[in-house]
């Protein structure tokens, strides 16, 4: 059995899982439109800095085709906008104040440390040689993995840390945080964008899973087929056999005694 690319299996298929379920739910916990300042309405009261805000931006937006309209009593720079502003609406449905990893995040770090442990440790081994495809197909699925979890918590909900408008350019952003239960986020209408992505992160998510499986059932028929343990068995280089000089042993020589006979 192939320890090295068992591991590697078990976290291409644990990364799938993780791109099918854990960040295909988090593109819909939350969802981004443009809307624009259709009116001004007079402000009341002051603010807790103590300045009044005479008026408030009135903000018109699309949700599913029918326009919907909302004072923005936001307390940072509201008395920036004007009437004809367009601005981008991020609505987050989650309840969460500040980015978490979670249990599959963790875990898919911990496959990701034992793959590095057991790639070092091969190599540092004496009677094992690593080839090619024992380097490559672990270097792919390691920065995979490592750019799963930055987009991950890149598309994580971040809190509203009070600069809730921020201009970009000519563009400005309001946050507004709406939370609702977990079970209505794929019930309710999303744009096409975050739809599109989730079914792309699906997509990649079961392959990484058949892949996963695929390599996970050749490490294991790696051990039992001799074929497959041969073909990545080092081959061991032989020192040449010293070559056996044959020494020509002279013939004895025949020497023919002459006896001679005498009669008494």
């Amino acid at each position: 059995m192939d320890i090295l690319m068992l591991l590697v299996g078990i976290t291409l298929a644990v990364t799938g899982w993780f791109l099918a379920w854990d960040y295909a739910r988090s593109l819909f916990s939350a969802y981004t439109t443009k809307g624009k300042v259709v009116a001004l309405q007079p402000g009341f009261g002051q603010r807790r800095n103590g300045v009044y805000t005479p008026f408030y931006p009135v903000v018109e937006y699309l949700w599913q085709k029918e326009p919907v309209r909302f004072s923005a009593l936001h307390e940072d720079d509201v008395a920036n906008l004007q009437i004809g502003d367009i601005i981008e609406i991020t609505f987050s449905r989650s309840r969460r104040t500040q980015t978490r990893l979670g249990r599959m995040v963790l875990t898919l770090l911990f496959m990701l440390v034992m793959v590095l442990g057991a790639i070092y440790g091969t190599a540092l081994a004496t009677s094992t040689r690593l080839d090619l495809l024992h380097i490559l197909l672990p270097s792919l699925v390691l920065s995979g993995c490592f750019f799963a979890i930055v987009l991950f918590l890149r598309q994580q909900d971040q809190a509203d840390t009070g600069a809730a408008i921020q201009r970009r350019t000519s563009l400005c952003r309001l946050f507004i945080q709406e939370p609702t239960h977990v079970c209505h986020w794929m019930q309710r209408g999303n744009c096409p964008l975050t739809s599109r992505g989730a079914f792309i992160a699906r997509f990649c998510g079961v392959s990484c899973m058949l892949g996963g499986a695929l390599v996970i059932a050749w490490a294991t028929l790696a051990g039992k087929d001799p074929a497959l343990t041969q073909a990545r068995a080092p081959k061991e280089v032989q020192a040449p056999a010293p070559a056996h000089v044959e020494k020509e042993v002279p013939a004895p020589r025949m020497t023919v005694t002459a006896q001679v006979f005498q009669e008494g």
